[in-house]
């Protein structure tokens, strides 16, 4: 077996991760200034109403969904490989008949007893129409989900992209002014997310009926619901956790906090979480692979490409997250001067997501090699640990200690994670690649702290931009300087050939 990886796999994760990334960066852009317009529309109090309806909401999708959307991943990237076309679209009619119905009797529920959750679970009266409108978005967000899977799974992340990171936000920028002109403030703003959530899942099932036409099958009556729930359930029952395990600290806070605190800790959350679209990305592409490579027991190039992936999630995310954890409090003031009291948080976060970005593929790893039980049990046990960690830090710290008890878990659980992969798959993700992004990030935090103060710039905000421009180009520089390893020379040729053919044209 060669210890060279495929030039084939590396353009393929290259060119999906780019169109990931970059639709990703767009979509979170989209998503960071919406929030920014949130929080000067809202009053704190009004957002934190809103994140805590939102958070509720995704949790009973992934709820809805009970693990199929993972269970697509796995089998159409699987039956595609095969080129079994015929269980490849049954397990699509399989996943919408078990997902749909289940849905909106979610959906019922939630309208149902909205006023016990909002009053005698969380007290907070005003929460209760929140819920009753997002309730009609569950089965909705629940469709789209299934067939962003099925893109994701065909590899045809493009169409990933236009839906959900491009339109959703589009359609939100379009509503929610409008409703907020008719003076409907915080119910305007859920109003226009739900309708939102209605015309993507329309796009959505228009691209996958569109791509699904082209392979075409003989008529025979195949049963994946076995083997598809078989794997789902116990990936449900992980997802459920790890759902938990991120919005542990917003459901908590709903619990003990007044909902301007959970207003604050979320647009700390939002600004912390965008780094993980470098993971998100990248695992976009890379989670079929993985399937593929395990399933035709090419254990060897499986390990190459998870160390080349994970050295570039951990350049690419380890800048951010320093400027995140350097300049937070002029981040935050951009929201306005309340929102600062969230920067030790914001710091706190952007530590734990360091380590997520070093080893957060490992996961991904577990559930497509078919470790989904395992994988289960190391959620479930993080869930746990969360739910213990914010119920006794939080009372006591506030935010802070939501802040604290989620990066305590991330730490933990992908720790675990790590091992577990290292134990069963006999791969790990890292090498000596990894210290040119540390010693470069280094360096340049040297240089910025160096810089600034010899300035001695009263204007923050002309400070902070200075700081970060200067940051980035002396991290980008200093990389270059201490080399280019093999499969990073391959993909710069690749790209350079893929722009020279553009410029050419």
């Amino acid at each position: 077996m060669s210890n060279q990886v495929n030039p084939q796999d590396v353009v393929q994760v290259v060119k999906g991760a780019g169109i990931s990334f970059f639709g990703s960066v767009l979509g979170s852009g989209l998503r960071f200034l919406y929030l920014f317009f949130l929080a000067r529309a809202l009053s704190e109090a009004e957002l934190g109403l809103y994140s805590l309806g939102l958070t509720i909401l995704k949790f009973f999708v992934i709820v809805s969904l009970v693990g199929l959307d993972t269970g697509i991943l796995r089998f159409i990237a699987l039956y595609r490989g095969e080129k079994d076309f015929g269980r490849m679209k049954d397990t699509l009619k399989t996943s919408l008949m078990v997902s749909m119905p289940l849905s909106l009797l979610v959906s019922v529920a939630i309208f149902s007893f909205s006023e016990m959750l909002a009053t005698d679970f969380f007290d907070k009266p005003d929460l209760k129409i929140v819920l009753q409108v997002f309730s009609f978005a569950i089965p909705f967000f629940t469709a789209t989900m299934i067939f962003l899977a099925v893109m994701q799974s065909l590899r045809l992340v493009q169409y990933k992209v236009y839906t959900r990171e491009v339109s959703e936000n589009l359609f939100k920028y379009i509503l929610t002014p409008l409703f907020l002109l008719l003076g409907w403030k915080l119910p305007g703003v859920i109003f226009a997310n739900v309708i939102s959530f209605l015309l993507v899942a329309v796009l959505a099932y228009y691209f996958v009926n569109k791509v699904l036409a082209n392979y075409q099958v003989e008529s025979q009556k195949r049963n994946e619901f076995k083997r598809l729930l078989l794997f789902s359930l116990p990936n449900s029952i992980s997802e459920v956790t790890i759902r938990l395990t991120m919005w542990t600290d917003i459901f908590m806070l709903g619990y003990f906090s007044k909902s301007a605190d959970i207003g604050i800790y979320y647009v700390v959350a939002g600004i912390a979480v965008l780094g993980v679209l470098f993971v998100d990305s990248f695992a976009t592409v890379f989670n079929p692979i993985i399937s593929d490579f395990f399933n035709r027991g090419e254990t060897r190039q499986l390990e190459i490409l998870y160390k080349m992936v994970s050295k570039w999630i951990f350049v690419t995310s380890c800048p951010f997250y320093l400027i995140l954890i350097y300049y937070a409090k002029p981040l935050l003031n951009i929201y306005g001067e309340g929102f600062m009291l969230g920067a030790p948080a914001l710091v706190i976060l952007g530590l734990a997501y360091i380590f997520y970005s070093l080893t957060g593929l490992a996961g991904y790893v577990l559930l497509m090699t078919g470790k989904s039980w395992i994988n289960m049990a190391t959620n479930t046990f993080g869930c746990l640990l969360n739910i213990g960690l914010n119920y006794f830090l939080i009372p006591k710290y506030g935010i802070l200690g939501a802040a604290m008890a989620t990066g305590i878990s991330i730490v933990c659980i992908n720790t675990i994670r790590l091992s577990e992969v290292f134990c069963l798959v006999k791969v790990h993700p890292f090498n000596l690649g990894f210290s040119k992004p540390v010693l470069s990030s280094l360096i340049s935090l040297s240089l910025v702290y160096a810089t600034t103060s010899a300035l001695e710039i009263q204007n923050t905000f002309l400070a902070t931009a200075i700081g970060i421009s200067l940051f980035l180009t002396s991290y980008g520089i200093t990389l270059l300087m201490l080399g280019i390893d093999q499969e990073d020379r391959l993909v710069l040729d690749q790209l350079r050939m893929k722009f020279s053919r553009i410029h050419a044209s």
